[in-house]
């Protein structure tokens, strides 16, 4: 042995050393992926306190039993003096197999502090909570693929169909509270006989609903259609706001990772640039609205031509700033009634409380109470304007 050169530690001692850490690493191994596969299920409700509560204590101990195992290998080395022995292959590749199981433990960990702590309500499909928010979402759909039931043959007038996207579908509400369910629920005070599908899906547009209704409008036969508008209508391929990328989208809904979707909702644009390209987005000159506008003539012309009155409402987006987009809401308005619809906007229906009647301060969708006050006004708009009966 040359002079300064530590002593090797026994062999005995080298052996100790690498069945404790082949233990440890076996263990990990195996509790790993049963955690991770209790995440990945997301079966289990965040809403629920107690939930919660074990998500916490989850964190808490793969947190701890990180630091417990890093006591565990100082006491081991002091020991056997491993620190001082000469490394063999194997233990270089513990080492590398025990450093990855350690930041799949500490992301672990994190993941359980994000359902512990989860994002207050929000109907965004790429939220794995929506799965308890919003249910109704992934009941069974009808044969058109609409979150309703189908009009069946025998189904007597009038039939109003309405056409919209999350709105009319009902984001982060059940079936029987949303606005076509509650339009529907009154008008038959006056009307027993009176049907209205909710022809809408989460991410339709303006052209989407064009679509829609040349396609299945003729075997529909509506005797109304409503085009319920929302000013992301306009947005077509240009999104107004942040949205997931494909590696997020793929962490947030196929691994159902609550901690990808906060860290996304942290990195969106703020609504003073949403509102402003909202307005851009509607310039007459704009092809984003021109596109718009198209498919809105083709609607009409499609009821027109069936002498079936068509109508349009401009729907708010609940947030604070919802009043920002009065001017846009006026602006579609009056090219709506040009085309022939009758319309109207609801932006003064709310009394300025939108986080009161939003589903939660980080989603902008209409919760229950929303719902009916727009349903209340499509009714009043209805009767006033004798709807029900083809448009002169």
């Amino acid at each position: 042995m040359s002079p300064g050169q530590s002593p090797e530690a026994p062999a005995d001692a080298r052996q100790l050393w690498r069945q404790q850490r082949l233990w440890v690493v076996m263990v990990n191994l195996l509790t790993i992926p049963l955690i991770a596969g209790m995440l990945w299920v997301n079966a289990l409700d965040v809403r629920i306190t107690a939930v919660r509560v074990l998500y916490g204590m989850m964190a808490v101990w793969l947190v701890a039993s990180f630091f417990v195992r890093r006591f565990q290998a100082w006491q081991l080395i002091r020991t056997t003096g491993q620190e001082t022995a000469t490394r063999h292959w194997g233990d270089y590749a513990l080492s590398a197999l025990e450093f990855c199981l350690a930041v799949v433990r500490l992301l672990l960990a994190l993941e359980a502090v994000a359902r512990a702590l989860p994002p207050q309500s929000n109907s965004s499909t790429s939220y794995p909570g929506s799965l308890f928010v919003w249910p109704d979402r992934y009941a069974h759909h009808n044969s058109l693929g609409l979150n309703d039931r189908d009009w069946g043959p025998n189904t007597a007038g009038p039939r109003i169909l309405v056409l919209g996207d999350s709105y009319v579908e009902g984001a982060g509400v059940s079936r029987q509270e949303r606005f076509c369910s509650r339009l529907e629920e009154g008008l038959r005070k006056s009307r027993p006989d009176a049907h209205v599908l909710a022809g809408g899906r989460c991410g339709w547009n303006t052209q989407d609903e064009e679509q829609f209704l040349l396609r299945q409008g003729g075997d529909l036969a509506p005797d109304v259609v409503l085009v319920a508008y929302v000013l992301n209508d306009a947005e077509g391929r240009d999104q107004l706001t942040a949205q997931p990328s494909r590696w997020e989208l793929w962490l947030q809904t196929r691994l159902r990772s609550y901690l990808c979707y906060r860290l996304f909702r942290w990195r969106r644009g703020s609504m003073t640039a949403y509102w402003e390209q909202v307005r851009q987005q509607h310039q007459s000159d704009s092809p984003s609205w021109q596109a718009v506008a198209a498919s809105l003539k083709n609607i009409a012309e499609w009821c027109r031509r069936r002498n079936i009155p068509c109508g349009l409402a401009v729907l708010p987006i609940f947030t604070s700033e919802a009043d920002s987009g009065r001017e846009v809401m006026d602006q579609v308005v009056s090219r709506a009634k040009s085309m022939g619809y009758h319309s109207f906007q609801m932006l003064d229906d709310f009394d300025g409380r939108w986080i009161e009647f939003a589903v939660s301060p980080h989603d902008a969708h209409p919760n229950a109470a929303g719902h009916e006050r727009i349903a209340n006004r499509i009714a009043t708009e209805l009767q006033a304007s004798n709807v029900l009966q083809p448009l002169k």
